[in-house]
């Protein structure tokens, strides 16, 4: 995984213990979860910029 991809998920996986209260023995579900939210969210903005490239080339 890319620095910045695995900078990301760890951010996220922090944000997703603290907002289960901190508690210990969820890490690897954290950090499941924080992989699939930015992966998604990478695909999002990657399929936003695609659309805007297409209706550029459309014109």
């Amino acid at each position: 995984m890319k620095d910045y991809l695995y900078d990301e998920v760890a951010k996220v996986a922090y944000d997703l213990h603290e907002k289960r209260g901190g508690i210990h023995g969820y890490d690897i579900d954290d950090w499941l979860d924080a992989e699939r939210i930015v992966l998604e969210r990478s695909a999002k903005g990657i399929a936003k910029k695609h659309s805007k490239i297409k209706a550029k080339k459309a014109k």
